[in-house]
């Protein structure tokens, strides 16, 4: 296990993180807004979560290899997220990459978090719809991410867990499989109740400075979070060959 980390802010909890978190890439970047649907035709934008830490990731809705690995990997940040009380302050949402006929890709994405562990209270999966099939794809390209056909059923693309701020901010992404979900839930709730300088998030209630759940904290309000260390290289598992079971 890794050595506690010490910081009173989000600016020394990024240092932390860059010392002890090999898949973990910090960035501040201003995201375009968007508007996808769910399969049952209800729309939803980035701004719909303003005031919320957006877990995003994307996936191909007919994976069966490494896909439904990562939203096994989502559901265990959601779980430690609802242990420390702060699933009303967060918004998981999964993407759908799938170019198939809007329909067929509908019923694919139904009943996926049922049947992956995730929580519908605050996590949804979302796809372009009828009208714009490739919007899922277009949309990882604006993070910085390729999924691409090939073949039936088939897509080359990498696996990267997405954290945006209350303040509809990209701020860190979590590449492969393998990191830490303590490391991604503890940033965030740092983003919800701490802001990038260390000063209080209006939409986190009352209280001054960076507070962190009771079980991250220490006597004396020191902050401890104990960080798994691992040896692979940041961008390990960058890409996958999705395939479809027959």
């Amino acid at each position: 296990m890794g050595t506690p980390a010490r910081a009173h802010d989000v600016k020394g909890l990024e240092h932390e993180l860059r010392e002890s978190e090999p898949y973990v890439e910090l960035v501040d970047k201003t995201l375009e807004n968007f508007r996808l649907q769910t399969p049952d035709g209800k729309e939803y934008s980035l701004e719909d979560f303003r005031g919320k830490v957006v877990v995003l990731y994307f996936l191909y809705s007919r994976c069966k290899d490494e896909c439904p690995l990562h939203s096994l990997k989502i559901a265990e940040v959601q779980k430690q997220v609802a242990e420390a009380s702060l699933s009303e302050q967060f918004q998981f949402v999964a993407v759908a990459t799938d170019v198939e006929p809007a329909e067929e890709t509908a019923n694919s994405m139904r009943g996926h978090g049922e049947r992956f562990g995730l929580n519908p209270s605050n996590w949804i999966f979302l796809y372009g719809g009828p009208e714009t099939r490739t919007a899922g794809i277009a949309l990882s390209q604006e993070f910085a991410l390729e999924f691409t056909p090939a073949g039936k059923d088939v897509q080359l693309h990498g696996v990267v867990t997405h954290l945006i701020d209350p303040d509809g901010r990209l701020r860190a992404r979590y590449h492969g499989l393998d990191f830490d979900p303590l490391n991604l839930t503890v940033y965030a709730a740092a983003l919800i109740h701490g802001g990038h300088d260390g000063s209080e998030n209006p939409n986190a209630g009352g209280g001054t400075g960076f507070r962190m759940p009771g079980w991250a904290a220490l006597t004396g309000g020191v902050l401890a979070v104990v960080f798994l260390l691992a040896a692979a290289a940041l961008y390990a598992r960058e890409r996958f060959n999705c395939r479809r079971e027959t």
